[in-house]
């Protein structure tokens, strides 16, 4: 069973920009309850997309190098890397349901129509309701 790894701000590079395979990065805080709720999220995520996707977190009070680098002034705040470059962003907690379908957009052979709700009955509202989880706020670089 995969697990999150910690990340400093002395391996951010090695572990994160030079990653073979996507970096979902939590930016979070021990004292911080919103970041505590996704903790679990995440480590789900770590167990389903391992191989696929790794699961990294840089205690902000701990790191400050990169989280100030990158801008990070609010936490929890994911940050999806993939070939070294952010491709996507989050902030705030969320939701169990659509951080996967996020994932799932880095990680394609998981996400979309496979993490909607077992009582969503037809293709159609399945699909509606990857849609409605894609369009929730991700803030992606340009």
């Amino acid at each position: 069973m995969a697990k999150p790894i910690v990340v400093t701000d002395a391996d951010f590079e090695e572990k994160v920009l030079r990653a073979d395979k996507p970096v979902v990065v939590d930016f979070w805080a021990p004292w911080c309850a919103p970041c505590r709720a996704i903790a679990p999220i995440l480590d789900k995520l770590a167990t389903e997309y391992e191989g696929r996707l790794t699961i990294a977190k840089v205690n902000t009070d701990e790191e400050i190098q990169h989280a100030s680098a990158l801008g990070i002034q609010g936490i929890p705040t994911l940050i999806i890397f993939k070939n070294g470059q952010e491709v996507g962003r989050l902030v705030g907690s969320r939701s169990e349901r659509p951080v996967p379908v996020w994932a799932g957009d880095v990680a394609p052979e998981r996400g979309s129509l496979r993490d909607c709700p077992a009582e969503t009955k037809s293709r159609g509202e399945m699909q509606a309701r990857a849609d409605t989880y894609r369009r929730l706020p991700l803030h992606s670089t340009p």
